[in-house]
C-alpha cells in the first residue's frame, strides 16, 4: 500500500505543471518585504546577523527588469579589501559542488577573478542596510574580505538553504575572522511605497 502510495505521489509530481512543482518546493511569487519580514526569514535560515541589506530603491536596481526565477538564484559574491571580486557561487555554478571549498579556500593567496564585472562598490551602491546606514567599501579594512550573499525570501527554503550552507563554510575558513559576510534582500520593500498591485515596480514570477 505504501509503494502504491509513493509511486502515485511521484506520478502526480512529475505530470505536475511547472508552477505546482515550484510550490511544492516553497518558491512563491513575491511579496512586499519589511525589516521585519527580511529579519525572520533570516532567523529561519539560522542567521543573525546586523549586516542585512535591502535594495535601497528601484531607480538603483538596475536587474530589476528581470522577473525570472533563475536571475533571482541566491548567489554569492566574495570580495577582497580593495573590492575585488575572487569568487562567485550560484546562478551559473554547481552550488553543492562549491559551497564546501569555501571552507578550505585560501582567500589571502586567491587571484582577482579574470572576468571582474562587478565590484563591492558597485554591489554596495544599490542597498542600504535595515538600520538606515549605507555601506562603502572605506568600510572595510585593506586585509579584510567581504562576502556578499545576496537572495530573495521568495524561493523559501531554496534560499535559506544556500544562506545556511554558505555561512556556515565561512566560518570554517582560515581567515573567517576577517571575512566581513552581507546579507543582500533582492525583494520589494516597504520603504518603496508600493500600494497598489499595479504599480510597475511590483516583481512577479514568469512561472
Amino acid at each position: 500500500m505504501k509503494k502504491l502510495i509513493l509511486l502515485c505521489i511521484t506520478a502526480i509530481t512529475l505530470t505536475s505543471c511547472k508552477k505546482t512543482l515550484l510550490i511544492v518546493a516553497g518558491v512563491r511569487q513575491p511579496r512586499i518585504e519589511s525589516d521585519k519580514s527580511i529579519t525572520r526569514f533570516l532567523e529561519k535560515a539560522g542567521v543573525s546577523s546586523n549586516d542585512v541589506y535591502h535594495v535601497d530603491s528601484s531607480s538603483s536596481y538596475t536587474f530589476w527588469q528581470d522577473s525570472t526565477i533563475v536571475g533571482r538564484m541566491p548567489d554569492l559574491l566574495i570580495f577582497n579589501g580593495k573590492g575585488e571580486l575572487l569568487r562567485r557561487l550560484g546562478k551559473d555554478e554547481c552550488t553543492g559542488v562549491y559551497t564546501d571549498q569555501l571552507a578550505i579556500m585560501d582567500l589571502p593567496g586567491a587571484p582577482v577573478a579574470i572576468i571582474n564585472t562587478q565590484s563591492l562598490a558597485s554591489v554596495l551602491e544599490n542597498y542600504r542596510r535595515l538600520d538606515g546606514m549605507k555601506t562603502t567599501i572605506q568600510d572595510f579594512g585593506p586585509d579584510s574580505f567581504v562576502a556578499c550573499i545576496s537572495y530573495t525570501d521568495a524561493l523559501g527554503s531554496v534560499a535559506r538553504d544556500n544562506i545556511k550552507g554558505w555561512t556556515a563554510s565561512l566560518k570554517k575558513n582560515k581567515s573567517a575572522d576577517k571575512i566581513k559576510i552581507l546579507y543582500m534582500n533582492m525583494d520589494m520593500h516597504t520603504s518603496w511605497g508600493i500600494k497598489s498591485r499595479k504599480d510597475p515596480r511590483r516583481l512577479k514570477f514568469r512561472y
